[in-house]
């Protein structure tokens, strides 16, 4: 928990633990955890925060304020919606762009294997670089694999 030091609704210090509080009042005997009602004697009041406010995600951004506030009889820490710089938006998509790419590069590669076969069906298949390399696919399938010699070019 969280903890603010207050005097007369204003807040003195925030935050404010209760190792300050103990440390300002030598001479009391704190228990072990100290209950929120002897707190409050102290001025000591606990801060909660509140919850984040719905925004688009996309345009802007949310930041937690730095100190509570008072409102209805309780210390609260707010949140500040703030729309996306030109640079942050810029940003934004250039590292949304960057993970299509990375995405889009691995699907590509992933069938890179069917490309070189169409292609070589279509453009190889007669070639002497083709016969080579059908002969190194079909190698697996020879009757002494594996001790067939490798084919030559």
């Amino acid at each position: 928990m969280r903890y603010a030091l207050v005097a007369n609704d204003v807040m003195v210090e925030y935050p404010y633990t209760t190792s300050k509080l103990r440390l300002a009042h030598k001479n009391v005997g704190f228990p072990k955890n100290i209950p929120e009602e002897t707190l409050a004697l102290y001025g000591v009041m606990p801060v909660s925060v509140a919850d984040e406010p719905a925004h688009d995600a996309e345009t802007q951004v949310t930041s937690l304020d730095p100190t509570p506030s008072l409102a209805d009889g309780s210390w609260t820490r707010g949140w500040t919606v703030r729309s996306l710089t030109s640079a942050e938006l810029a940003a934004k998509v250039a590292d949304k762009s960057a993970g299509v790419r990375s995405s889009r590069d691995e699907l590509l590669a992933a069938t890179d294997w069917e490309a070189i076969r169409a292609l070589e069906a279509l453009y190889l298949a007669d070639t002497p670089l083709g016969i080579y390399r059908k002969a190194l696919r079909d190698l697996p399938a020879s009757a002494d694999f594996p001790d067939t010699p490798m084919p030559t070019r």
